[in-house]
């Protein structure tokens, strides 16, 4: 069997182009990391119709998944540089992705999920919401130190089986991100303390009455990551974050007006690059 390994974001693949038998058996030894090749899934790349290719998400623990973000990316990179063009479709059991060539990366635009419902788990709000896959999003003041874990094991039992993500809202367009991934067995890989090369398109918000936008997603998995650290204060859901003045930055720093929170504004210039 031929295949392609490939990452987005450490979210790493095995990537096989055209039929393959992946039985459950098979996926778990291909993506053992002590004995097999080590990934996250495994994307069978079907066969196009015009500029559309069919992908099956095999998860590592044998089951069968419905979308993936990174997962696409990899595929749309892999499939641009083999057949050119700048843009394609992806067809996954969960609903076809739109994915380009931006910069040096690849960005995705999903269908536009339904209305995100809100919820709470052990005391902490957020949101379920679909993109062809089912997640929970919890709102957390400090993302690379809460229990991710335990939080997604609470909200697995309370709401049935999901991808579990504890988030911060730093601005309207930078959200601080850790994934607790269902089928993959482990807490999902971190990207490096800076956002990917490429801006993901939110054609909706996790926030009632917010404006569409263009965000920007730094993934982190531990306190070391200092994307993930030191953030101001805990997001919210008022007027004012949805819609800021231009002293957000020192607002959200609990600064006098007219100050800036040094490291809020060398991490949004990182982050910026």
């Amino acid at each position: 069997m031929k295949f392609t390994k490939m990452h987005g974001c450490g979210n790493d693949f095995v990537i096989v182009d055209g039929p393959a038998d992946m039985t459950a058996a098979r996926v778990r030894d291909l993506c053992d990391r002590r004995r097999g090749i080590g990934a996250d899934g495994v994307l069978v790349i079907g066969e196009a119709r015009g500029r559309c290719w069919r992908v099956t998400i095999h998860n590592a623990d044998g089951s069968m998944g419905e979308s993936c973000g990174n997962g696409a990316r990899c595929v749309a990179r892999y499939l641009l540089d083999r057949h050119g063009g700048e843009e394609l479709e992806l067809s996954f059991a969960g609903g076809d992705v739109v994915a380009r060539r931006e910069g040096t990366g690849i960005a995705i635009a999903f269908a536009p999920p339904p209305s995100p419902e809100p919820i709470a788990v052990d005391g902490v709000r957020g949101y379920r919401v679909s993109f062809g896959n089912p997640h929970v999003v919890l709102f957390v003041p400090d993302p690379a130190n809460a229990d991710l874990t335990a939080l997604a094991v609470a909200a697995r039992a309370a709401l049935g089986d999901a991808n579990v993500e504890v988030a911060r809202v730093v601005a309207p367009d930078l959200i601080l991100l850790r994934v607790d991934e269902r089928g993959v067995g482990r807490r999902s890989p971190a990207a490096p303390a800076r956002a990917p090369p490429w801006r993901p398109r939110c054609r909706t918000s996790l926030w009632p009455s917010a404006s569409p936008c263009v965000c920007r997603v730094a993934i982190c998995s531990s306190a070391r990551d200092r994307a993930c650290s030191s953030s101001p204060v805990p997001p919210s859901t008022s007027s004012r974050d949805r819609h800021p003045d231009r002293d957000r930055d020192t607002a959200r720093a609990g600064l006098p007006r007219g100050r800036r929170d040094p490291a809020l504004a060398a991490r949004r210039r990182r982050f910026a690059r």
